[in-house]
């Protein structure tokens, strides 16, 4: 259906110069990728993302809020580990990725690495209760 750019939200418009350099820049450092996307765009772009590297060579580095896009890395991780990955373009191992959680200290920022096993999941806990909402709000009964 037709549409006037200024009635389809405010994240595909930004979404659009994201999804330009990363088809034509072999090398982006990319600010929240994910801001005011709806939650399945937030893990289709994780999808993009992959698909650059994997066709085009392209080295992606992201910083993001956005347990979504994260958690979609970790599936394709998965899914290739155990050969159930549905295109070529999703192949995606753990060696391939890297996430790091910056951490304001007095003295200056800890940057801690947090590993990825070659099954999709992470082998360290997130630093002070980062993605841990999702369980409280899921599994928590206080108030």
């Amino acid at each position: 259906m037709p549409v006037n750019f200024n009635e389809v939200g405010a994240g595909i418009p930004q979404i659009i110069p994201v999804l330009a350099v990363g088809l034509l820049s072999p090398q982006s450092f990319i600010e929240q990728p994910e801001l005011h996307l709806h939650p399945k765009l937030q893990t289709e772009i994780g999808d993009f993302f992959v698909t650059c590297m994997n066709r085009f060579g392209h080295f992606f580095v992201l910083e993001t809020h956005s347990e979504h896009l994260a958690l979609r890395l970790l599936r394709r991780i998965r899914e290739t580990t155990n050969s159930h990955i549905k295109h070529l373009d999703y192949q995606l191992k753990a060696e391939d990725v890297a996430f790091f959680f910056f951490d304001s200290q007095e003295d200056g920022t800890e940057i801690v690495e947090l590993r990825v096993s070659a099954d999709g999941e992470f082998l360290d806990r997130w630093p002070k209760g980062f993605f841990a909402e999702r369980e409280a709000e899921l599994f928590s009964d206080d108030d």
